[in-house]
């Protein structure tokens, strides 16, 4: 698997944080890339996420595996997510703005393959105190696998695959008329044509059900 953790935070525990909950919640992470959406790219390095991890792994288990992970960087601006994060199994929203979760969600609802992921904390800290993570005080949530994010990367599928088997048979009738009109000896029985005609229809009242019920 393949991630992408997003930078915008200056904060650098927070994806301390972050990787480790990824590494902890999908054991099958073979790269991650952090990738600047600011252009502040020196509070947050490569260098500073290696050391403290292996700084936290040597007190916490649960900062071992991410410190053993293939890492690398790169930079993007905003206008430029929508085609950078379709290449990734997993993209990481836990340190960026709302505006910027949404549109990264709103961008991959489309595609089955990603998962837009942050941490939610099931505890409070209190003050000074070090967020480091356990089993109990968080988990690793994908935003587009419960609530209304769900239902309309489910909604948008549905359609999805009626249209195109709509478009399927829609495309065979026309075929089956153009031939008919070019070779009047081409048969084609009226049973067929009947057939044809009624999965359209069915086609066509389902995506109305589909939609009324998205809308409801």
């Amino acid at each position: 698997m393949k991630a992408l953790v997003l930078i915008q935070s200056t904060n650098l525990d927070t994806y301390i944080n972050v990787l480790a909950a990824l590494c902890s919640k999908y054991n099958d992470v073979s790269k991650i890339r952090i990738l600047y959406i600011t252009d502040d790219v020196t509070s947050i390095t490569l260098k500073g996420i290696r050391e403290r991890l292996v700084e936290l792994s040597k007190l916490h288990t649960i900062y071992e595996v991410p410190s053993d992970v293939f890492r690398d960087s790169d930079r993007c601006s905003i206008n430029n997510l929508r085609t950078y994060v379709q290449d990734w199994d997993l993209v990481d929203v836990t340190a960026v703005s709302k505006e910027i979760s949404v549109s990264v969600a709103a961008i991959s609802v489309s595609n089955q393959k990603v998962r837009v992921c942050l941490i939610n904390w099931l505890r409070q800290f209190k003050k000074g105190e070090d967020w480091i993570l356990n089993s109990n005080n968080h988990e690793y949530i994908n935003l587009l696998s419960s609530g209304d994010l769900a239902l309309l990367r489910k909604d948008h599928f549905q359609k999805k695959h009626v249209i195109i088997a709509f478009g399927g048979i829609f495309s065979l009738l026309t075929l089956a008329v153009v031939l008919k009109m070019l070779f009047p000896t081409f048969f084609i029985s009226d049973i067929i044509v009947n057939i044809f005609g009624l999965l359209i229809g069915v086609a066509g009242l389902y995506l109305a059900a589909v939609s009324l019920k998205s809308g409801g």
